[in-house]
């Protein structure tokens, strides 16, 4: 009994080449027709691979910029004048010239900052004796008047017992000698102090030191020689360190922005609030703008909003990286309570508070790889589970394919993204951004098991969206209906 090929069969097997052992298929209509659709489906998701890692590199390179940075002692001037409460401004009103330097951050949690670093106030003229004698040292007012003051600070956010503040040097700058006059008699002199009492207001003052006594470090001393030169005043100095806590942007009037919603690629702003240590007295303090000055410009300050000062150069923030610094003021109702003082005594309601600011702006190599690499293996694991889903006996003996080990395959993966996206969720309390794409990893398992399900059944597999290419349009669809997804999530989320 002969077999006898049909006209497909014949067509598809061609011409035997002369030399091999076996027929050669030839390419039919279909296959060349099949390979089109690949083609295709591979340009449009490389195609938004490359738009959402675009997407990615623009967000990361953006700047946080705010609107009240204090660049100059000409805004300073400017925004008190307009923006703070009248007694700010009043002639009474007492300036101190206010600087600090951040020796060192850690993130101790989501939003604590552990901040070790020095403060400095700057007085006029030699009152060395003063903070000898009583702690008063004299002061001129914006009217020009004469008034003493009490030097120091309190940094309202430190949160325990543990932060300290101490004293630790006072530096008299002497006039430069005029024309005509012989060389200054009287020498530079910084006095270190090691000061067992009080340097600010309040009971979270520590009066022990957690460090040896020291003499600030090199380039605070060059910050401070050079700020104002020889100008007859006296710099007061304090180290402090501890832990200080920031507030979210969903709960700070402030418009703080320790919150974690576009994670990874979150920036943060490290808020150093400082108030006067006296809240009886008109005391505003103002930015020492001139205790940072420009390398190559020593007369000129480089507190612009591109520049970054008041950091140690070699500071280590783990996985952020410093990448910008500025002054501004903060401005607080405290409409609740006057401290037992009463309205006319009380100073701090809508006074402007000094704050120092530290934008900081995290690694997001690390933090993709440690998300997107386990994502994506998943995402490959779930495209090759759905290769082997198909409707024909003769692939399905061949894949071994059945329902129940394609479940059994994907609840697998599952439980490995389940455990990486509890290990995410540990870490913040909100739905961050890097989150969403565990969540789009779990509807397209979902998606690739509920397709598994409806090839066994006789009734469904035949529909056009099944029959066609033995289950080739969930296959086509696979990459760029997850990129898609990725790319509208971004753009909705950042």
């Amino acid at each position: 009994m002969s077999i006898v090929a049909t006209e497909t069969e014949q067509a598809a097997v061609g011409d035997q080449p002369a030399g091999l052992p076996g027929p050669v298929p030839r390419p039919t209509a279909r296959t060349l027709y099949t390979g089109r659709w690949w083609t295709l489906s591979l340009l449009v998701s490389l195609n938004l691979l490359v738009t959402l890692m675009l997407m990615w590199l623009y967000r990361d390179g953006e700047q946080l910029r705010t609107k009240q940075q204090l660049t100059t002692m000409a805004k300073v001037v400017q925004f008190l004048d307009e923006r703070s409460s009248g007694r700010a401004s009043a002639e009474g009103a007492v300036r101190i010239p206010t600087g600090v330097f951040v020796q060192s951050m850690r993130f101790a949690s989501a939003n604590d900052v552990r901040v070790t670093g020095y403060v400095w106030q700057r007085f006029e003229g030699d009152v060395r004796s003063q903070i000898a004698d009583d702690g008063l040292v004299r002061a001129s007012t914006v009217g020009g008047s004469s008034t003493r003051v009490l030097p120091g600070f309190v940094l309202p956010q430190q949160v325990d017992s543990t932060f300290s503040i101490v004293r630790r040097f006072v530096s008299y700058r002497p006039p430069a000698p005029t024309a005509g006059d012989g060389p200054s008699t009287s020498a530079d002199t910084t006095t270190p102090t090691t000061t067992t009492t009080p340097t600010t207001v309040g009971p979270t003052t520590s009066t022990t030191s957690h460090r040896p006594d020291e003499l600030p470090p090199l380039m605070l001393r060059r910050m401070l020689a050079t700020s104002s030169g020889h100008d007859g005043s006296t710099v007061v100095g304090w180290y402090f360190e501890g832990p200080i806590r920031q507030s979210s942007e969903s709960t700070s009037s402030d418009g703080g922005t320790f919150e974690y919603s576009d994670y990874p690629f979150d920036h943060k702003i490290v808020r150093l609030r400082i108030w006067p240590a006296d809240f009886t007295s008109n005391v505003v303090l103002v930015p020492d703008l001139a205790a940072y000055p420009c390398q190559n410009q020593p007369t000129e300050p480089c507190t612009g909003e591109d520049d970054t000062f008041g950091i140690d150069n070699g500071i280590t923030l783990g996985e952020f990286r410093p990448d910008n610094s500025y002054f501004d003021y903060h401005l607080e109702d405290y409409y609740t309570t006057n401290f037992g003082l009463g309205s006319d005594v009380f100073q701090q309601s809508r006074y402007p508070e000094l704050q120092f600011n530290v934008i900081v702006r995290r690694n997001i190599r690390n933090a993709l790889v440690s998300s997107m690499v386990p994502l994506t293996v998943a995402a490959g694991l779930a495209f090759l589970i759905l290769m082997t889903i198909t409707g024909d006996e003769r692939r399905s003996r061949r894949f071994g394919f059945s329902p129940v080990q394609t479940l059994v395959a994907l609840a697998g993966v599952f439980f490995a993204v389940l455990l990486a996206h509890l290990q995410l969720r540990n870490q913040f309390e909100s739905v961050v951004y890097i989150e969403w794409f565990y969540f789009l990893i779990y509807i397209m398992l979902l998606v690739v098991a509920v397709n598994a399900i409806l090839t066994t059944v006789p009734t469904v597999r035949e529909r056009a969206m099944l029959r066609v290419g033995d289950n080739l349009a969930a296959r086509l669809l696979f990459w760029p209906v997850l990129l898609a997804s990725s790319v509208l999530l971004t753009l909705a989320l950042l």
